[in-house]
């Protein structure tokens, strides 16, 4: 069963209040957790805490609706519909929907709005289905990174990331990286059918601290022999993913403990060749 709190935010009913209200009870200020962060909600909006304490952001209440929100019984339109959270430089809206990407990056969502402002549609070129991959700087800010560049001293394994059906390398024992780099990926929509002559807007899939990454050689949909293969293989030789050191943060990447691997199988491989 899902409950309306005052602040317009819905969390099913097993969230546990750690917080009791501090001095003005009507505030509707409290603090609960849920789906392992924790949630602090005030008037309309909340604040996210992870779990190691390192960041806080507040933003509205309906940007954090999605986040794994039990909506069967509440029935409510408004968690199913894109939600705007930004907009370019150039002025385009961009939206974000509830099953996005973005919402297994909470680091960024402080950010992503000045992240969204160092973007024009004129300096981005949409591929042919209207994707846009790029990469931002934010002066005077910092962030993690969990792809980091490897060496020869780097302890290397692999591990499948749930539901992904391939093999990721990770370094283990390592520190993510400190980067002012933000990276996004976003799709232009189609033109409204109501106001075609309107500006297009643009669908947030994901962002992340850290380099753009092309898709990992391991992944089935990139062809061995094309240049994007090429561009993957070159890159991930290079680079590789932090293996985290607890079982919580390994099961936060769908990361089985038991299934890490030091070296793969003969009919497995992470640089392909057919």
């Amino acid at each position: 069963m899902v409950e309306r709190r005052r602040d317009r935010l819905w969390l099913p009913d097993s969230c546990r209040r750690i917080r009791p209200a501090p001095g003005d009870q009507s505030a509707a200020f409290y603090t609960v957790c849920f789906d392992g962060l924790q949630l602090r909600a005030l008037e309309g909006a909340v604040m996210v805490v992870r779990g190691d304490g390192c960041s806080e952001a507040f933003y509205p209440a309906c940007i954090i609706k999605p986040m794994g929100v039990d909506n069967t019984a509440g029935n409510i339109d408004e968690q199913k519909q894109p939600m705007t959270i930004g907009t370019l430089a150039s002025g385009e809206e961009v939206i974000v929907t509830p099953k996005s990407h973005f919402y297994t990056h909470p680091e960024t969502h402080e950010l992503i709005g000045e992240a969204l402002t160092k973007i024009s549609l004129q300096s981005i070129s949409p591929d042919a289905q209207g994707f846009v991959r790029t990469e931002v700087e934010l002066e005077g800010k910092e962030g993690k990174s969990n792809c980091v560049p490897i060496t020869e001293k780097d302890k290397l394994v692999f591990a499948k990331r749930a539901p992904r059906p391939w093999y990721t390398r990770f370094a283990a024992g390592r520190e993510p990286m400190t980067t002012n780099k933000m990276s996004l990926i976003l799709q232009q929509q189609p033109p409204s059918e109501q106001t075609p002559n309107a500006p297009r807007k643009f669908k947030l899939f994901t962002a992340f601290w850290g380099p753009m990454a092309p898709r990992e050689p391991s992944d089935t949909s990139l062809a061995p022999g094309t240049p994007e293969y090429e561009e993957a293989e070159k890159f991930w030789k290079e680079n590789a993913l932090v293996l985290p050191d607890d079982e919580t943060g390994m099961a936060k990447l769908g990361i089985d403990p038991k299934q890490i691997k030091e070296a793969l199988d003969p009919d497995e491989q992470y640089f392909r060749t057919v």
